[in-house]
């Protein structure tokens, strides 16, 4: 059913110039990131449920960071804030940071006394620390397939800009 989604997506949105105006909303700006990062998983042959699932969480935050930035670039400010709390959003936010600065803005991440490896590490543990107080499956895949997701999602973003 995964399968037959992104290719369903990955038809509906041919690239052409037309496609950004036809981006007029969150949910079709999510369906436009989900069709690339799709088409991205067919090229590299990433066919699995888990990296489908994984498609649909990045295409989603890729929608989302359009429209709202994080409350905060640092992942250790979620961390303080998720053993502060026991919110397992703040969590699951701090490795959402991580993975941005890991497949967008890596540039960033080598701020300060941080290095990507760094973001690398905890992005994997805060995705799995989520799936771990929340059961949701989605953390583990996402720790599971975070170097892939990365590479996938710079590639994916790396066609959009060619166009």
């Amino acid at each position: 059913m995964l399968i037959e989604r992104a290719q369903i997506l990955k038809k509906g949105f041919k690239k052409s110039d037309k496609v950004i105006s036809d981006v007029s909303d969150f949910g079709s700006l999510s369906r436009f990131f989900e069709a690339i990062i799709s088409e991205t998983l067919f090229s590299f042959k990433m066919i699995s449920e888990d990296v489908f699932l994984c498609g649909i969480y990045v295409a989603r935050l890729l929608a989302d960071i359009g429209s709202e930035s994080p409350k905060s670039w640092y992942a250790i400010d979620f961390i303080l804030e998720g053993n502060e709390t026991g919110n397992p959003m703040a969590t699951k936010n701090g490795a959402d940071v991580c993975f941005l600065l890991c497949s967008l803005f890596q540039e960033r991440a080598e701020h300060r006394s941080m290095t990507i490896k760094d973001y690398q590490k905890y992005g994997v543990g805060l995705y799995y620390q989520y799936y771990s107080s929340t059961d949701r499956v989605i953390g583990k895949h996402m720790s599971d397939n975070f170097g892939a997701m990365t590479e996938v999602t710079q590639k994916s973003v790396a066609q959009l800009l060619e166009q």
